[in-house]
């Protein structure tokens, strides 16, 4: 029994034997590929991005092959609506308003894996902005107080840091003085006709402009300016206007008389009947007879109220010389009968007989 299991299993090592070739040691043996991983990759859709100074926002897609990503704003004035995902999501960059005069530049990293890209951001400064406190719109009639004179504060808000003011010409009765953020108008008061002035205020490229509105001062005016009076003598009546400061609204004004009238020349011949006066009051002047018959005679009395002076010319002509014309016609006569007595003689000689 022993044997005939111990020759199965020798036929069996022989059978096996017989069917598995042996190895051969010079052949070479087959390893197993090495496996290598592909790089990660990362695009976004945009690289780049301008805003104006306003508020605005882009929209970028991100594509990897990682298995998320992640992304970081660069300043606090960038906002994203995610901060990671996955390939093909999106996210919205936020860039908020400037206010300042400043251009400002951001940039937004993404990271997948080892992998990172990014998103440059550049926004423009805001345009320079400028208002006045008093008055509030750009071309305004300033509150002025009739022809007085007056001081008054303009607040200045501007976002630049540096402003100017000056008046439109070198006027000598309108004057500005800068502060840090206002500056102070001075009008003084007005002693002639109406008058404006411009003052302009500038702030980088932004400016605005102020009008000054004065009224003209009590004008004084007479109801005639010429008058002319006849050589034998004459007289005439004068009305004269002049309204009381007082009753214009500029302070303390108290006067006794809102006009005084002065004869300049001719005060020899000519009379005034009032040298002073009050609004509405009348003048007779009263011009004496011109007795030169060679002489054409002027004189000038001046109305003044303290603001302005009015002028009154009064001419007196000379008076006819009736000798010069009896001479005239004498020497006429005698001309005349020259020719009747050259007319006789050239007649012919009648004879009687």
């Amino acid at each position: 029994m022993r044997r005939i299991i111990a020759v199965t299993v020798a036929g069996l090592v022989c059978i096996l034997g017989l069917g598995v070739p042996a190895a051969n040691a010079d052949e070479p043996v087959d390893q197993p590929a090495a496996t290598t991983e592909a790089p990660t990759t990362l695009t976004l859709s945009k690289d780049d991005y301008s805003q104006n100074h306003r508020s605005g926002s882009v929209t970028v897609k991100v594509k990897t092959s990682a298995e998320s990503w992640t992304a970081q704003a660069g300043a606090d004035w960038v906002t994203l609506s995610v901060a990671s995902g996955v390939s093909g999501d999106k996210v919205v960059v936020t860039l908020d308003a400037n206010a300042t005069i400043v251009a400002r530049s951001a940039v937004v990293t993404f990271t997948a894996g080892d992998q990172t890209a990014s998103l440059s951001l550049n926004q423009k400064a805001a345009p320079a902005t400028l208002t006045l406190g008093q008055p509030e719109s750009q071309d305004v009639t300033y509150p002025v107080s009739g022809w007085c004179g007056f001081a008054a504060l303009v607040a200045v808000d501007t976002n630049q840091g540096i402003w100017g003011v000056q008046t439109k010409d070198d006027y000598d009765w309108l004057t500005v003085m800068p502060g840090n953020s206002y500056f102070t108008v001075i009008v003084m008061q007005n002693s002639g006709k109406a008058r404006t002035g411009t003052i302009k205020v500038v702030a980088g490229d932004a400016s605005q402009t102020i009008k000054i509105k004065q009224d003209a001062a009590p004008q004084l005016s007479l109801s005639r300016k010429n008058w002319t009076a006849d050589s034998a003598g004459a007289s005439t009546t004068i009305k004269v206007k002049s309204p009381d400061p007082a009753t214009l609204g500029c302070g303390d004004w108290s006067v006794d008389q809102t006009w005084t009238a002065e004869i300049k020349s001719g005060g020899d011949w000519l009379a005034v009947s009032s040298l002073g006066g009050n609004d509405g009051d009348e003048v007779t002047l009263v011009a004496d007879q011109n007795p030169d018959p060679k002489i054409k005679r002027t004189a000038v009395v001046s109305f003044s109220n303290g603001f302005n002076t009015v002028d009154l010319t009064v001419t007196q002509k000379e008076p006819v010389n009736f000798s010069g014309v009896s001479n005239w016609l004498n020497a006429l006569f005698q001309q005349i009968l020259a020719i009747i007595l050259s007319w006789f003689q050239a007649l012919p000689t009648l004879t009687l007989g």
